[in-house]
């Protein structure tokens, strides 16, 4: 049985090092022979930050928009997945947007969860997403149909 042998990588040439960064650090690692742990302290001493770890980065203004408008319009403005919004408003503990200036009263809440959300809506005078914000915020579960 033949004993395999790892080509013994020399020194990192010009090309290797241009990629590191900008190439995940195990496919560098294999097209060199080198190891993942050689590849990320090379990558570490050339002072070039983890590519993941980059796109997981917020600025402070990114951070700033999080609960000052929904999460759908912060994931548009920033260029990032909704989940992603969610995650780290989350994460930072930063309560959601919540539109404010209609003060509900006690007739129209007793309607939240009673009807769909669009006939509340239309009634009301307000949007459906009003009346999902404000039945949400008090913990009223959404509208069934009867069986």
């Amino acid at each position: 049985m033949k004993k395999r042998t790892r080509k013994q990588p020399g020194r990192w040439t010009p090309a290797e090092l241009a990629r590191l960064g900008k190439v995940p650090d195990i496919t560098i690692a294999q097209e060199t022979g080198r190891t993942v742990v050689a590849v990320v302290k090379q990558r570490q001493r050339q002072g070039i930050p983890d590519p993941r770890r980059a796109a997981e980065a917020w600025t402070a203004e990114e951070v700033a928009l999080l609960g000052t408008m929904i999460d759908r319009e912060v994931a548009a403005q920033v260029g990032r997945s909704l989940g992603a919004v969610t995650m780290k408003r989350l994460s930072l503990g930063i309560e959601p947007f919540a539109p404010r200036g209609y003060e509900w009263s006690a007739s129209e809440v007793k309607l939240l969860g009673r009807m769909p959300d669009d006939q509340v809506a239309e009634r009301v005078g307000v949007s459906r997403r009003c009346v999902i914000h404000e039945r949400g915020r008090r913990g009223i579960a959404p509208y069934r149909r009867p069986r």
